[in-house]
């Protein structure tokens, strides 16, 4: 096992209030090199009609992440001294362009699979989906766990959440993907 260089920030050290969020206080990085898991946030919300706000998903899953510990006090499990985990930031995006930011997403997640760091993102609405599964899926299709809140409106059926197309688009692996929430 390498040592772990990327390990959150020690609350005895540096109280839970204090530095800029990062998901669960993990450093913030601009480099994959070394990386195994990078969490990412997708903050956007242009794909949905009449409920913006999603693009607040990421900075407000930083901020409540500041409670979670090192180590699991159910399971004893250390989650960051098995794998090297850190936050890369937002992906980018064009807030005017719908199209525009699809592919700028497609080709952030691209940039990330081409690394071999695994992403684990925080969205932003539902149309994130496609564009992180298309850039993921270069030799076959991927599994996908979406944690997703309970639908106002239940004739949607759960098949389709995560982006109308991404069923259909031969990225996703139906036998290795799982709807939570929803």
């Amino acid at each position: 096992m390498r040592p772990q260089e990327f390990q959150p920030l020690d609350s005895a050290v540096i109280p839970r209030f204090a530095e800029p969020a990062t998901f669960m206080r993990t450093p913030y990085v601009h480099s994959y090199a070394g990386l195994d898991i990078a969490l990412v946030g997708v903050p956007f919300d242009l794909g949905s009609t009449n409920r913006a706000g999603a693009r607040h998903g990421p900075a407000q899953i930083r901020e409540m992440s500041r409670l979670i510990r090192r180590v699991n006090a159910s399971s004893a499990i250390a989650p960051f001294d098995l794998c090297q985990v850190a936050d890369v930031g937002d992906a980018p995006q064009n807030p005017l362009d719908l199209l525009d930011s699809i592919h700028k997403i497609q080709a952030f997640f691209a940039t990330l699979h081409a690394a071999g760091v695994v992403p684990v993102t925080a969205g932003g609405d539902h149309t994130i989906t496609l564009p992180i599964l298309r850039a993921l899926a270069t030799e076959g299709p991927v599994g996908c766990i979406h944690f997703a809140m309970p639908t106002p409106t239940p004739s949607i059926p759960c098949s389709v959440r995560g982006s109308i197309m991404a069923p259909h688009s031969g990225a996703l692996s139906k036998r290795s993907s799982l709807t939570l929430g929803g």
